[in-house]
């Protein structure tokens, strides 16, 4: 498997530009701020990401 096929989780500390940066190089990242859910906890960031990846 190569890395750019993971799904990554950005957290809310995550520069916006390296978000941008890590799409444009083709991998698939689920930002917390992007989605609403900034403050969130761990275990509900890790929900989310369970869900979206359903």
């Amino acid at each position: 498997m190569k890395l750019n096929e993971f799904q990554l989780l950005t957290d809310e500390n995550i520069n916006p530009d390296l978000v941008e940066y890590l799409r444009k190089h083709g991998f698939n990242v689920l930002d917390i701020k992007e989605s609403g859910r900034q403050g969130a906890t761990i275990q509900k960031s890790f929900d989310l990401a369970i869900k979206q990846n359903e």
